[in-house]
């Protein structure tokens, strides 16, 4: 693998493409987008995801992870998002999505991990903040692995499979400023 992370452009039609893969798709929607209701997700298009995501009114990063030119996922920082569950200043929000099934379990959330913590702490954020649901044991895992720490467990917060589930809260402390 030749993994490589290119900052997103969200007025390129094939970046946007992209971060909508993991929504879209039946495999993997479950594990990126929450369902607050009872039944399937709708389905994103181009031009709603593009306007959702110029809407933003915080400070945001996203990033395709790619191996060699190939997309295989996408990661961002958002900068201290109102869903935040510890509301502390100069705070990281982030998501990850390896969307080609072919290269997950394979060590890639892990590299992408570390790069996008290595941009948080380069940007001077104190701390990051994650929500993971509670049936992604592989994800929860590999956050375990990485340094963070259960901060809180929101109850009946997704559907997936016929019956509400956990989000999971995790944080993970700036080294430099411990």
């Amino acid at each position: 693998m030749n993994l490589n992370f290119r900052k997103v452009d969200p007025l390129k039609d094939e970046d946007i493409l992209v971060l909508m893969q993991g929504m879209n798709d039946p495999e993997i929607q479950h594990l990126v987008t929450p369902n607050f209701q009872e039944g399937l997700l709708p389905v994103v298009t181009l031009e709603e995801y593009r306007v959702s995501i110029l809407a933003y009114h915080i400070e945001s990063h996203r990033f395709i992870i790619l191996d060699g030119d190939h997309p295989i996922g996408d990661l961002s920082m958002m900068v201290d998002p109102e869903y935040l569950f510890l509301r502390i200043p100069r705070s990281g929000w982030l998501g990850i999505c390896i969307c080609d099934g072919a290269y997950r379990g394979k060590g890639v959330g892990g590299q992408a991990l570390q790069f996008i913590e290595d941009f948080a702490w380069e940007m001077g954020l104190v701390r990051i903040e994650l929500g993971v649901f509670a049936y992604n044991e592989p994800a929860i895992r590999l956050y375990l692995k990485s340094g963070y720490h259960e901060i809180a467990r929101i109850p009946n917060f997704v559907w997936y499979q016929g019956r509400w589930w956990a989000d999971i809260r995790m944080e993970k402390l700036n080294p430099s400023q411990r």
